[in-house]
């Protein structure tokens, strides 16, 4: 029997817009497999929650370094926008590169979908004509999305991506934060120690490392940096602002290269969380970072 592999790939945004799940796909394509005559061992068998936009992402690099090595001469996907969703119009071609790689490698690509003719000389016309659909569907649920979290936003809940902040914790019943009070009383003894003791950032940052007090998202010290945020933070103070960013125009580089641009205040969406610390004490902090730049 051949040796195959077998990609499926789901994302949240996915899941929740068409129902895809991985259990559907597996099991759709193992079908597919022992139509063909194909073998799929459990240990070839990639099952991925990841954003189809990113061809650098493990799981499709794992199957291309099996193919690259010979160790399999066939892959069964279920649909083209589980192998690729083109982030931008004009990117749909990208897909070839992924199937050029097989192609090279001596690897047949199977897809559970009939409607994708992997041979003949319409086959790179329909895989084109699949990619723009499903960029086009990408487009679409990255739209509705984002209309989601902003109506959210206007009506003064927290949304998820808005609650990484130390200091809180998510609720996403109600859409809301909820002070954890372990870290809390971390923000106050920072600010604490900036206004009234008058420590430098740099100060700062050394005595909470010395006192073995463990900085946010698991990172290994306290940096004058990241305080320095942290105390910009108008959320200790009762007021997370929301929809602060938009994304850079004029160019089609992938997100993770590009700068986002802070909105004016006026454009921004305020909602009301506990407070951690006194507005009064926040805005001493706020005084003496600016005495600071200037």
């Amino acid at each position: 029997m051949v040796p195959a592999a077998l990609y499926a790939r789901v994302s949240t945004a996915d899941q929740r817009d068409q129902g895809t799940s991985l259990d559907t796909q597996r099991d759709q394509g193992l079908l597919k497999a022992a139509a063909l005559g194909w073998e799929v061992s459990p240990g070839r068998i990639i099952l991925e929650d990841w954003t189809g936009k990113d061809l650098e992402r493990p799981g499709l690099q794992r199957m291309l370094g099996w193919a690259r090595s010979r160790a399999i001469q066939g892959i069964v996907i279920y649909t083209l926008d589980r192998l690729y969703r083109p982030e931008n119009d004009g990117d749909e071609w990208r897909v070839f590169e992924v199937l050029q790689q097989f192609q090279d490698a001596g690897v047949e690509v199977a897809w559970v979908d009939p409607s994708i003719p992997s041979k003949g000389p319409l086959a790179s016309i329909f895989t084109f004509l699949d990619a723009w659909r499903a960029g086009r569907e990408r487009r679409a649920i990255v739209e509705r999305t984002m209309r989601g979290r902003l109506e959210k936003a206007r009506r003064g809940k927290v949304v998820s991506g808005a609650a990484a902040c130390f200091g809180y914790r998510y609720e996403p019943k109600t859409s809301t934060l909820v002070a954890e009070e372990d870290e809390a009383k971390i923000v106050r003894l920072a600010f604490h120690l900036y206004t009234q003791e008058r420590l430098s950032l740099i100060n700062l940052a050394d005595r909470l490392n010395r006192l073995g007090i463990l900085p946010p998202r698991g990172g290994a010290r306290w940096r004058a940096s990241g305080l320095a945020r942290m105390l910009r933070n108008e959320a200790y103070a009762g007021t997370l602002w929301q929809n602060r960013w938009r994304r850079g125009t004029g160019t089609k580089q992938p997100r993770r290269q590009m700068a986002d641009i802070l909105k004016p205040r006026a454009e921004q969406l305020p909602a009301s969380v506990p407070s951690i610390v006194p507005r009064e004490v926040f805005e001493a902090a706020q005084r003496r970072l600016a005495e600071n730049l200037r």
